[in-house]
């Protein structure tokens, strides 16, 4: 279990650290928190990994960061780039702010363009953005004002400030409240009426557009479920056949060690992502984030298959004898109890969960255990 920690410590490191190979003036990588004081000044450019980190005095250059926890109270002359899991920012930032996380709360001036995606996204009272706004997340809140155009993607979106350009939002509720001022016009893309208040001022024109979700009928559904059992069986047979000794060493991982294989899935599931969004928005990183994404789908893919025959040799070996019988069939059968089991509501989510760290955890464990010396 130590050297797994270390290992995925490692290449985090490697990856949030790539960009400072390149262009660093200051760093910090540290396990507790990062302060930049109120009369402390950095020069360059500030890349931090931390657990919190709060800047309240001023960074000349860009910031990019991977936290716990950011805020912002002072100064930013360049760009801010993070994913955080609590975002706040009350100070100038005159640059772009680009950042990803659980909370993220908006109450300073940026004088460059706003890219958030976030759980809950609040642009609050006292916040301002010169440039575009594009936002993303499951709860949008749009108080303060935007001199640019608004582009909002979201479950919900409130929107009681002034906006001088246009809002395109594709939400499943959105509410204008009064004193809500848009100067531009207004497009909407959602499941239901927006309700927009009397007392909101919108000088442009409002479109909207309902969606309606489509009814799939129970024959449908049922031939969608064989055609994909029949796709992804084909991919797993093919596959196997071209690569079927690796595919089987993968497969036998998660015999041999099922729990570390899920504790590796696990970290690798979630890890993953929050590196593949920290690269996409450090810029520079963004070849490597995407050759990494196409990595991760398709581990994601084959995950599936490494489960189905592991559960195929399983279940011939508990009720018969798995020597005799192909690794074909194990995979057929194991595909096929998959399939069945991932499509009963109530344990759905958990047999997905579940195959996907498996599989994802046997990849990663195999590749280590292939580079043991």
């Amino acid at each position: 279990m130590f050297r797994f920690k270390k290992t995925i410590v490692l290449i985090t490191a490697l990856f949030l650290m790539l960009p400072l190979l390149v262009f660093a003036s200051s760093y910090k990588v540290s396990q507790k928190d990062v302060l930049v004081a109120e009369n402390e000044t950095v020069s360059g450019n500030l890349y931090v990994a931390s657990g919190e980190m709060y800047i309240k005095g001023t960074v000349k250059g860009d910031v990019v960061a991977a936290t716990g926890k950011l805020s912002i109270d002072g100064t930013v002359n360049g760009d801010v780039s993070a994913v955080s899991g609590q975002i706040d920012t009350s100070g100038n930032i005159n640059g772009d702010l680009r950042v990803a996380g659980g909370q993220i709360r908006i109450s300073g001036k940026i004088d460059g363009d706003l890219l958030v995606g976030g759980g809950d996204v609040s642009l609050l009272s006292g916040g301002y953005v010169k440039g575009d706004v594009i936002m993303a997340g499951g709860s949008i809140n749009l108080d303060g004002k935007v001199a640019g155009g608004v582009r909002a993607a979201t479950g919900n979106i409130f929107i009681r400030g002034w906006v001088d350009g246009d809002i395109v939002v594709n939400s499943g509720i959105v509410t204008v409240s009064q004193g809500a001022v848009i100067n531009g016009n207004l497009a909407i893309k959602s499941t239901k009426n927006a309700d927009i208040d009397p007392g909101a001022q919108i000088k442009g024109t409002i479109t909207q557009h309902l969606v309606q979700p489509k009814a799939v009928s129970p024959g449908a559904k049922i031939a969608s479920i064989i055609y994909g059992f029949f796709a992804y069986l084909i991919l797993g047979l093919f596959i196997y056949w071209l690569f079927s000794k690796p595919f089987r060493k993968v497969s036998e991982t998660i015999f041999e060690e099922p729990g570390k294989a899920f504790l590796y899935g696990l970290a690798a599931f979630f890890l993953v992502p929050v590196i593949i969004i920290f690269l996409f928005i450090t810029l520079i990183g963004i070849p490597i984030a995407v050759l990494l994404l196409l990595t991760y789908i398709t581990t994601v893919v084959l995950s599936k298959l490494f489960v189905a025959l592991a559960a195929g040799k399983y279940l011939f070996n508990r009720f018969g004898n798995s020597k005799k019988v192909s690794d074909y069939a194990a995979i057929t059968v194991g595909l096929l109890l998959y399939v069945i089991l991932a499509n009963i509501p109530v344990v759905s989510w958990v047999i997905n969960f579940g195959v996907w760290f498996l599989g994802l955890g046997s990849i990663f464990l195999s590749l280590r255990k292939a580079h043991q010396p």
